[in-house]
């Protein structure tokens, strides 16, 4: 930021919704210093996904954006979330992970307090979207529930590693078809969290049916994460029956007994389309450096701030995956990188 002017076009007026991080320092000050390359090393982690800046407060500029904002002391840190007029001032650690760590949460707040408009917002768009949809020609994204039977119930679901909740329905039941939205849109958003959804129909696969006890419906059964597995490791579901309730729930059996998610490295459009494509998905890829240029543990360290975030918005849209510096010189060049 060189003006006062730039400071209100890039950050105050704008009404893209974005965040910015911006870091308020005196030249002077041995702890700006310090704070520097961190700073810096940060932006590089960050580009693309958020706005990071810097404020050189012993400037004319810089003096009067300190005072409009209460800034006293250097350096000083503050989120400008899209209420630009009410920052927040960032309290944790002066380091990478600390800081990409404080400006993510500040994201899934705003995710969150977005999520409590969201209804009416889809009440607004539902219908229009989707008359949309049909005079396109465009099909909707396939269903990430997988439908179990007899036959391949032991194979799909007891020789995988990960957390299964198996809904057991009846066509004719009403309870299903109330909870049939929530099942699907849990699918959806839990799609490569090492969780898998499956449906059984109980009326035709009376043989699984069987097996687990099922007598009324919907039975939801939860199956623990780790290969093999077998029926006496089957938990009762007896939780919520909504979206929430669900992701909550699988989540937290992920934690108990799942294997440990691995960040994918992108190395091909396979793994660009199986990690990023899908209906509402915001993919973040994060640059590190080549590991010719830095090192194996700074680059697990980088690795397990992405781990990190990644965990942090697990069921959200978000999904991260990474790619090395100069490895990818056609992805850099399509993002603006070199």
């Amino acid at each position: 930021i060189t003006t006062k002017s730039d400071f209100d076009t890039k950050i105050v007026n704008r009404k893209d919704g974005s965040i910015w991080m911006v870091q308020f320092y005196d030249p002077s000050s041995d702890s700006c210093e310090k704070l520097a390359p961190i700073y810096g090393a940060t932006a590089f982690m960050l580009n693309g996904f958020y706005h990071l800046a810097t404020v050189d407060a012993t400037t004319d500029y810089g003096a009067e954006i300190a005072k409009q904002y209460d800034v006293s002391k250097y350096p000083t840190i503050k989120i400008f979330q899209p209420d630009k007029k009410k920052p927040i001032d960032y309290k944790g650690k002066h380091e990478v992970e600390g800081i990409i760590q404080g400006i993510m949460a500040e994201f899934q707040n705003l995710l969150q307090y977005r999520s409590q408009q969201l209804p009416d917002e889809l009440k607004r768009q539902k219908a229009g979207a989707g008359k949309q949809q049909k005079q396109e020609g465009g099909s909707e994204e396939p269903s990430k529930v997988i439908t179990l039977t007899d036959d391949n119930f032991d194979e799909i679901v007891m020789n995988s590693n990960d957390v299964w909740l198996i809904g057991f329905f009846a066509p004719w039941c009403g309870h299903c078809k109330a909870m049939l939205p929530d099942w699907e849109e849990t699918a959806s958003n839990l799609d490569g969290e090492g969780v898998s959804i499956g449906s059984v129909d109980a009326t035709t696969q009376e043989k699984t049916a069987g097996q687990y006890g099922v007598k009324g419906f919907p039975t939801i059964k939860v199956f623990p994460g780790g290969a093999p597995k077998t029926p006496n490791m089957v938990i009762n579901y007896e939780q919520g029956r909504t979206k929430s309730d669900f992701i909550k729930y699988a989540l937290a059996e992920v934690d108990r007994t799942g294997v440990p998610k691995e960040i994918p490295q992108l190395t091909s459009m396979d793994v660009f389309d199986e990690t990023c494509k899908g209906k509402n998905r915001i993919c973040v890829m994060a640059g590190l450096p080549h590991i010719l240029d830095s090192s194996a543990e700074k680059r697990n360290k980088f690795k397990e701030t992405l781990s990190t975030a990644a965990k942090e918005f697990r069921g959200t849209p978000l999904v991260f995956t990474w790619f090395e510096g100069s490895s990818q010189p056609a992805l850099e060049e399509a993002l603006g990188l070199t």
